[in-house]
């Protein structure tokens, strides 16, 4: 065990031998491509993290890849963590957010993070959202919402300049367009009284101008979800896309006016009896395009470019958590590598194609004893043949 007071901010890249990075769940599944695999590479150490106040409260991550950055919604310090992104490097923190104010999130902060033009917005507890200038590295502004619980998921829409925010915790739960502006204007609350389990990730498509709002759960029923589209323009719902047994989650854009629809599943507590699944729905008219067999239970997802993949952070998967890889084209071949129940945050680094999933204490992980963000990269599998 290394003592907190010798603990370094900087990353400590792991080389870990071959037999445990096995054991560490480097599995493939489906039809996965047999000559990759996901493995973990690396392990940055968090700000400020000891034996008396490790990392156990987190939300979001973003990768400014402009910037060489990563970004961590740090609620257990109460700060956004930034760590120069290619090297693991922690650079400095931005503190002045509500922290991990119990029981329950409804009211801790930091939660979501975007960028929006040359800022970065962070949502916050007691309905606030938080402005960030990271060359000042410090909160500039905040913008009130109203609401007494936290701000959780944002999505921007550079076209119009407006941001879409999320308050999951009221009844009914709404959603908020803000202008961009200098004057940061409430344009409207859009409220959905059919919710009744939260309010749950949002993205906005470049293709079809319209914000895609995911609803776990409808009038009280666990099986029946959907995908909300909303027009920033008409400032409405314009469209609902059902998803049954399944509680959307996350949602990450990805190839051909397709989106990946991550599913809660029957994970955390609950017993549901849905099938393992998750879904890549067509947006345009929300049909589905392919589901994916045997994962489930995720929280965030995302979208890289770098290398045409959805990554999901599985934390109640049913074989256990996992990082998932999918593919965005043709077979949608599935990788997986293990985590831990507390991982359910992934950000990806596209030039790199290196992704970021933060992790509570691991016990038995000298490296992330006290939480960390762990490094997760697809390579050549050992066993791989070689061309001739």
């Amino acid at each position: 065990m290394i003592p907190a007071t010798k603990r370094s901010w900087r990353s400590s890249w792991l080389r870990l031998p071959l037999v445990q990075l096995l054991l560490c769940g480097l599995s493939l599944t489906l039809n996965a491509q047999a000559d990759e695999i996901l493995r973990r590479v690396g392990t940055m150490e968090v700000p400020g993290s000891s034996a008396s106040s490790p990392l156990k409260s987190f939300d979001g991550g973003l990768v400014d890849p402009a910037r060489d950055l990563y970004l961590l919604s740090d609620s257990s310090h109460k700060s956004v963590d930034v760590f120069r992104a290619s090297t693991g490097v922690a650079l400095f923190t931005v503190p002045g957010f509500a922290g991990a104010t119990g029981p329950g999130w409804s009211h801790s902060g930091p939660t979501t993070l975007i960028a929006v033009e040359h800022d970065i917005w962070a949502g916050d507890g007691h309905g606030e959202i938080r402005i960030i200038d990271l060359n000042a590295r410090r909160i500039t502004s905040t913008i009130l919402t109203h609401a007494s619980s936290r701000v959780d998921a944002m999505a921007y829409d550079p076209s119009d300049h407006i941001v879409i925010a999320a308050t999951p915790d009221t009844t009914p739960p709404f959603v908020t367009l803000i202008s961009t502006d200098s004057s940061h204007a409430i344009l409207k609350n859009i409220e959905f009284p059919h919710a009744t389990d939260w309010l749950e990730d949002i993205e906005w498509s470049a293709d079809t101008g319209f914000f895609y709002l995911a609803v776990p759960e409808l009038d009280h029923e666990p099986a029946l979800g959907e995908v909300a589209v909303i027009d920033p323009h008409k400032r409405e719902v314009v469209s609902h896309f059902p998803i049954s047994k399944c509680q959307p989650n996350g949602l990450a854009l990805g190839l051909n006016h397709q989106m990946l629809v991550g599913c809660r599943g029957e994970g955390l507590g609950k017993r549901l009896g849905f099938p393992s699944k998750s879904f890549i729905i067509d947006i345009r008219d929300g049909a589905i395009v392919v589901a994916i067999d045997g994962v489930t239970g995720s929280d965030q997802i995302t979208y890289n470019a770098g290398d045409a993949r959805y990554y999901l952070a599985a934390e109640a998967n049913p074989g256990g958590p996992a990082l998932v890889a999918v593919g965005a084209t043709d077979t949608h071949a599935t990788l997986r590598a293990n985590t831990d129940r507390s991982a359910h945050s992934v950000a990806v680094d596209a030039r790199t194609n290196r992704v970021f999933v933060p992790m509570g204490p691991v016990p038995t992980e000298q490296s992330c004893e006290y939480g960390c963000v762990a490094i997760f990269s697809t390579t050549a599998s050992p066993h791989a043949v070689p061309p001739q």
